[in-house]
């Protein structure tokens, strides 16, 4: 009886680590955190009034997941070195590439009924399948990621876009003042987590071909921008309405570029990054 009982509890344990990798591997959270990244900092009343909003969101989510897959599917060499690289399985790259593309049409049977915020997503779109497929006409073969902080400029514009493109459009009276104050704080801040990030993946992106600031000058010089880039999020931005709130986004993000290391776990940087966003989400217009 109680082996019984020890089997079954560790039949479970197993299962909850196998659906925890499954739900790192193919990148949920990121769905999830942009999803709130754009509906977060929104009044309930107005979600309320305006549902379409939620369907805007889950639309630009959908396309977040077709980026993120895609380059999945095409990143399995430096996923495989990476300790923390979670490579999907070589007999699902076909699978995985389908359900990217599902991804990527579905929100188009909705979009092509509001046109408005067609232009973000298709530039998105573009932005996200040449950040993991070769340029045409380039000789030798070119990726966006492939090139020296032009992967994590494209990365930062694919998190900067969504929420201030479609604010431009949802929210009446927003300038285009209002856009560039907001686009420019929210991609200073996905810069700066993007360099961030490559610290973790320095050895699998030298062994194929990406080339990034952590493994071409270093991490001292990566904190460096780091540091810069939220001097310059935390200036447009402003304390606002949100002084506290401002000053704890700023000390997470010190203790983190000063904490990140290549030793680091992936766990690591998805607390940190969750805690992120749930607090952006209150800073951007509320």
């Amino acid at each position: 009886m109680v082996g019984h009982y020890i089997s079954r509890q560790g039949s479970v344990s197993s299962w909850i680590a196998r659906a925890g990798t499954f739900f790192l591997t193919y990148r949920f959270p990121v769905y999830i955190l942009t999803f709130l990244l754009i509906v977060g900092p929104l009044r309930l009343s107005y979600v309320l009034v305006h549902p379409e909003v939620v369907i805007v969101a889950l639309c630009f989510s959908s396309l977040m997941a077709f980026i993120y897959l895609f380059n999945k599917v095409t990143d399995h060499i430096e996923d495989s070195i990476n300790v923390h690289g979670q490579p999907v399985a070589l007999s699902a790259r076909n699978p995985v590439l389908v359900v990217s593309i599902v991804c990527l049409v579905i929100p188009l049977a909705y979009l092509v009924v509001v046109p408005a915020y067609l232009p973000w997503y298709l530039t998105l779109a573009a932005l996200g399948y040449f950040y993991s497929k070769p340029l045409p006409f380039t000789n030798p073969p070119l990726r966006l990621k492939g090139v020296l902080i032009i992967k994590n400029i494209t990365a930062a514009l694919g998190w900067a876009i969504p929420s201030s493109g479609i604010y431009s459009v949802i929210i009446p009276g927003y300038t285009p003042t209002d856009f560039w104050i907001h686009f420019g704080a929210l991609f200073c801040f996905s810069l700066m987590v993007e360099l961030l990030w490559d610290v973790r993946d320095m050895e699998g992106d030298r062994v194929a071909g990406v080339h990034t600031v952590a493994n071409t000058f270093g991490v001292r010089v990566t904190r460096a921008l780091a540091v810069v880039l939220l001097g310059g999020f935390l200036l447009l931005l402003g304390v606002g309405a949100h002084p506290y709130l401002s000053l704890f986004v700023a000390a997470l993000s010190l203790a983190f570029i000063f904490a990140t290391n290549p030793q680091r776990k992936a766990g690591f940087y998805h607390a940190i990054f969750a805690v992120w966003i749930s607090a952006l989400t209150v800073l951007f217009f509320t």
